[in-house]
């Protein structure tokens, strides 16, 4: 089990978000701090460990998980009773080369062929996406500050 696990502030900003039935958003809340979920956000969860953990009938977190998948926060095999954590790598990188090394292994050991192919994109991607941030961080720094000249202040009368 991780010690925990990044959401962002903004989730209760986003439209997609706030557009979700409640009991939506909290199997979404669950499903990205739950004792179930690991390093590549994409986890086995039977429905009866979700229902005990949540407190609540099996039609209602049936229920919830659809409309995460229609919303597509989640992906859903049933077939392996997977769910992965749409954009989780976008909140929830790897930090350093060791922990990749871990979310890597964790991606392989992904059941779902499906999943694992879609967790391993979205690793790319946000790898990708960490990359250009990083580059034009790195072009900034070298430009130097435009500096203001000094306004004298006008006294009122």
């Amino acid at each position: 089990m991780r010690e925990f696990s990044k959401v962002s502030p903004a989730i209760w900003s986003s439209p997609k978000f706030r557009g979700l039935p409640d009991d939506a958003r909290q199997a979404l809340l669950y499903f990205i701090t739950s004792a179930h979920q690991n390093a590549c956000g994409c986890f086995a969860l039977p429905d009866g460990y979700a229902i005990t953990d949540l407190q609540w009938a099996l039609e209602r977190f049936r229920l919830a998980r659809a409309a995460l998948v229609d919303a597509s926060m989640i992906l859903f095999d049933e077939a392996t009773s997977e769910v992965l954590v749409a954009k989780w790598f976008q909140h929830n990188p790897p930090m350093n080369p060791s922990h990749r090394k871990s979310v890597i292994a964790a991606v392989e050991r992904i059941a779902s062929d499906v999943l694992r192919a879609e967790a391993y994109k979205a690793l790319a991607e946000a790898e990708s996406q960490a990359r250009t941030k990083n580059e034009a961080r790195s072009a900034n720094a070298s430009v130097p500050l435009l500096r203001t000249p000094h306004l004298a202040r006008s006294r009122l009368s």
